[in-house]
C-alpha cells in the first residue's frame, strides 16, 4: 500500500522536550480515478462523492465536469495546460496515490487510461476496476467487483 504514514498530535496531549509526545498514526488513502472522460464522467462524479464520504482523498480528477473538448481530448473544469501537460499531471497524481480506481463501464478501457494503468503497474500501485475489463491482460493486473468500502478495508488491513 502506498498510503502516506505520518504522525499527528492527539488533541489534548502534552508535548514537552522532556516527554515523548502522544501521537497516532494517520494513513489517509489517496486515489486517482481514471477512465474515459467521454464515456464515464457521470460515474466518476458519483465515485468522487463516495470517496469523500469514506475519507479517501481524490487526487484526480478534482472536478468531474467537462469544460471543453479539442481533437478528442476532454478538458475538465479547473484544468489548464496542453494535453501532454495534463497527462503528466495525471501520472504525477497516480504516483502519489494509494490506489487507482478505473471506471470501465462494460469493460471499456481507452488508450489514455491504458497508459495510466501501465504507469500504475510500473509503480506497483494497486488497481481496481469498477467492471471486469474487456481485455484479458488487464484482468491479470487489476481487481474488480469490489465496492469502495471493501477496497478501503482491504488496503488499510493489508
Amino acid at each position: 500500500m502506498k498510503a502516506i504514514a505520518r504522525t499527528e498530535q492527539i488533541p489534548g496531549s502534552i508535548s514537552t522536550p522532556s516527554m515523548i509526545r502522544a501521537t497516532r498514526n494517520v494513513s489517509p488513502l489517496t486515489v486517482s480515478i481514471c477512465g474515459s472522460y467521454h464515456k464515464h464522467l457521470k460515474k466518476m462524479h458519483k465515485l468522487i462523492k463516495e470517496c469523500r464520504k469514506l475519507g479517501i482523498e481524490v487526487l484526480i480528477p478534482k472536478y468531474a465536469v467537462k469544460k471543453s473538448s479539442t481533437n478528442g481530448f476532454v478538458y475538465l473544469k479547473g484544468e489548464m495546460g496542453t494535453p501532454k501537460q495534463l497527462q503528466e499531471k495525471n501520472f504525477d497524481a497516480i504516483a502519489r496515490s494509494s490506489f487507482v480506481l478505473v471506471v470501465d463501464t462494460k469493460g471499456y478501457i481507452g488508450p489514455s487510461t491504458s497508459m495510466e494503468i501501465g504507469f500504475a503497474i510500473a509503480k506497483g500501485i494497486p488497481i481496481f476496476c469498477t467492471d471486469p475489463p474487456e481485455d484479458f491482460v488487464f484482468k491479470l493486473y487489476t481487481e474488480y467487483g469490489k465496492t469502495l468500502p471493501e477496497i478501503k478495508d482491504q488496503l488499510l488491513n493489508s
